[in-house]
């Protein structure tokens, strides 16, 4: 028998899989983007946020995903920062089936069709990287966020990975928790294969694009996805360094990695020896690092402004 004749039966399957997967994601997101607008308004926060949620596992479950909870999110109110490890643009939507944080993202998200919508409807706070100023702005939202009772989340690796490793985390994306002494609380996600094996397909890696991703993800076999949530770590009197630190070992011990801290964002020289980035997108990282320095050199007027802001606490510390 021809090989095409054993391979047409599972090609056949397989594009049926993507269509199937294709309808019901966009049914979902049609269903999205009608609460969002006609619901969202009249709704209180926590019925939104309980929405959110709904909607992200069904999200998950239209793309073939079952989710996994290991961990449970901090039961006593209080401020919370969510550090996570990031291996995909589905990493946001996992976390929100399990706690619906308000995620810092760039602000070209908020352009996305129908995306960049939910998104801002879910309460992304957006950061604009040709503006210096948003440095300083982003810090002083997410200090209100959480100071109101919501929680943020941020992806400090500052771009993917393969999730094999984990990246090191940039200092600066976790000055605002310092400064409004909050609690970070460490996650881990990952995805696996039905027989168990880590799922890197899935990856948002290398020169790969937004289309690209999502033609993987709908072509992919049944996932197991796994969200490992931690104890909360304490910001008081530590430095934003000294956190760094702990949330690295923190999320890295919920996935069970190392961190690569041989790794470096230098655009495209990859790690210090000079060897390609394997995990990374490397103009991401560029694009991350260039966020950080912005961040660091922005720190002193940040200071001065949540020190003059009633709402806010002093600094914790001065690079």
């Amino acid at each position: 028998m021809p090989k095409s004749a054993h391979k047409r039966p599972a090609t056949q399957a397989s594009r049926a899989r993507v269509a199937w997967r294709a309808t019901r994601a966009l049914v979902h997101i049609g269903l999205g983007v009608a609460v969002c607008t006609l619901a969202f308004p009249m709704l209180s926060r926590r019925r939104r946020a309980r929405i959110v949620s709904w909607w992200a596992r069904g999200f998950l479950a239209a793309l073939g995903m079952r989710l996994q909870q290991h961990g449970a999110w901090p039961s006593t109110a209080g401020r919370y920062l969510l550090v996570s490890n990031h291996i995909t643009w589905l990493d946001i939507f996992v976390i929100h089936a399990v706690e619906p944080v308000r995620f810092v993202s760039k602000s070209e998200v908020r352009s996305w069709p129908l995306a960049g919508y939910l998104a801002t409807r879910a309460g992304t706070l957006y950061v604009d990287r040709a503006r210096k100023r948003d440095t300083i702005d982003i810090g002083v939202q997410m200090h209100d966020v959480m100071a109101g009772g919501e929680a943020v989340g941020v992806f400090p690796e500052g771009t993917t990975s393969d999730g094999s490793v984990l990246l090191p985390f940039f200092s600066p994306l976790l000055q605002p928790a310092v400064r409004c002494q909050a609690s970070l609380v460490p996650a881990g996600v990952r995805y696996r294969r039905t027989d168990g094996s880590t799922n890197t397909d899935l990856a948002f890696i290398g020169d790969q694009t937004f289309l690209q991703s999502v033609q993987v993800t709908l072509r992919q076999p049944d996932t197991r996805v796994e969200v490992r949530l931690g104890a909360p770590i304490s910001c008081a009197g530590l430095h934003r360094r000294e956190l760094t630190r702990l949330a690295e070992d923190a999320v890295a011990e919920l996935l069970e990695v190392s961190v690569d801290h041989d790794w470096q964002a230098s655009g495209t020289s990859g790690k210090a020896d000079g060897t390609p980035p394997r995990h990374a997108r490397s103009r991401r990282a560029a694009e991350a690092r260039a966020d950080a320095v912005a961040m660091v050199e922005a720190e002193t007027a940040a200071g001065a402004a949540t020190r003059t802001d009633p709402r806010s606490e002093p600094a914790k510390d001065s690079p």
